[in-house]
């Protein structure tokens, strides 16, 4: 078992996990058949399932059954020692205090991994997380390795291994930081975040979270460069975003003082953020980010004068302009329709890039087009009509 999950799997938990294959067969085969009676709750289960605690207090029976199979009385112990908190529901004490970035079994992922003896696409790797941060000549191929069922998670695995990591061993902290941040609008993490596979905090939010938590654990007061770095780099337009609307828009100061500049430094930030914006239209890259309605709007809000130059641009590049449309009017999600469309109840985040009423004449324009389909058709009803509409038939959402 060893050299196969060598760097995914504390030692002490495969030496764990073998002495119950040999020594405990029933006990290992109801942990292969039915994980969540040791783990609780897997990563991929739905929130209806139920609370992990609970799980596992439900398969006392069955544990108790396999244990009683077999003759060792030390079976228990070791089961205690993998998963704590069995030990918990059985009134016990367990010794086992390993944590998920060192690959503790007691953590539903890593549970899983030990029992296929393998990473899967869908399971994120340890190894590679700590790669990825040791070694930034790896990372382009790290990335091109990640799926649509891990790479939200593989953000989160860099978080928990960056900060139990001593000091020293991450190739350039505040690179990597940036690194992260630029992640957000790569290809595999745009089509996770379109694909909506889970509710969950938006992808922005899990990286400046673990932005945060390794410069915490390795040289928190730089936190504040690393942040205007990330601010004013071209390739984390969706991060970025994200910052100036917590520095600059949350009027409900739920990030005060992590993300806040000095007052002297708010022009250079936003004019390199516009600059940022305007660039990646002129390369025709910028509706293909994380969130380019969000990246949009914060422009209009923050630096309205820069939105009629981006509006002329997107015209030379798209002159229908439905990806706009699509990506401006975004307006909601939801598990049974989709996304829904709706023209921003803020007329002055439209009127930043052209007159409303020179869109709404547009919108009627594109209407008049029968090869327009959904949901381009419904983003420009939405427009016309003053209604939010689902894109999948332009059904209206009822609030």
């Amino acid at each position: 078992m060893e050299p196969l999950l060598r760097g995914e799997i504390v030692f002490a938990d495969i030496l764990g996990m073998a002495a119950l294959s040999v020594k405990a067969p029933a006990v290992f085969d109801l942990l292969k058949k039915q994980p969540r009676l040791f783990v609780g709750r897997l990563s991929a289960d739905p929130y209806e399932f139920g609370d992990s605690s609970e799980i596992i207090k439900a398969g006392m029976d069955d544990r108790k059954r396999a244990y009683d199979a077999s003759a060792d009385a030390a079976v228990t112990k070791v089961v205690h020692f993998l998963f704590p908190d069995v030990a918990v529901s059985e009134d016990s004490r367990s010794l086992g205090a390993g944590t998920y970035a060192e690959g503790a079994v007691s953590h539903p992922s890593r549970s899983i991994v030990a029992l296929q003896l393998s990473v899967s696409d869908g399971d994120v790797s340890i190894k590679a997380a700590r790669q990825y941060l040791q070694h930034s000549g790896q990372r382009s191929e790290i990335v091109s390795k990640l799926s649509l069922d891990n790479c939200f998670e593989f953000i989160d695995m860099l978080g928990e291994v960056g900060a139990s990591l001593p000091s020293g061993e991450i190739d350039d902290v505040e690179a990597t930081c940036v690194s992260i941040a630029r992640l957000v609008d790569t290809r595999v993490f745009l089509a996770r975040n379109e694909a909506k596979l889970f509710f969950n905090a938006g992808v922005e939010d899990i990286a400046l979270q673990k932005i945060k938590m390794l410069m915490d654990a390795h040289d928190g007061e730089r936190f504040s460069s690393v942040i205007q770095q990330t601010v004013t780099d071209p390739e984390t337009l969706t991060c970025a975003a994200e910052i100036l609307r917590r520095s600059y828009l949350d009027t409900r100061n739920w990030h005060s003082g992590a993300f806040e500049f000095p007052a002297d430094q708010k022009d250079k930030i936003l004019r390199a953020f516009a600059s940022n914006v305007t660039e990646s239209t002129r390369r025709e890259d910028l509706l293909d980010k994380g969130r380019p309605g969000f990246i949009l709007w914060t422009l209009s809000r923050l630096v309205p004068q820069a939105c009629p130059k981006v509006f002329s641009l997107l015209k030379v590049r798209e002159p229908k302009f439905d990806r706009f449309a699509l990506a401006f009017f975004s307006s909601s999600w939801d598990s049974t329709n989709g996304r829904a469309y709706g023209i921003p109840k803020e007329e002055s985040l439209i009127a930043a890039y052209c007159p409303l009423a020179d869109i709404k004449a547009h919108a009627r324009k594109r209407l008049r087009d029968e090869e327009l389909k959904y949901p381009g058709r419904a983003a420009w009803r939405s427009v016309v009509e003053g209604k939010v509409l689902y894109g999948v038939d332009g059904t209206e959402m009822i609030r």
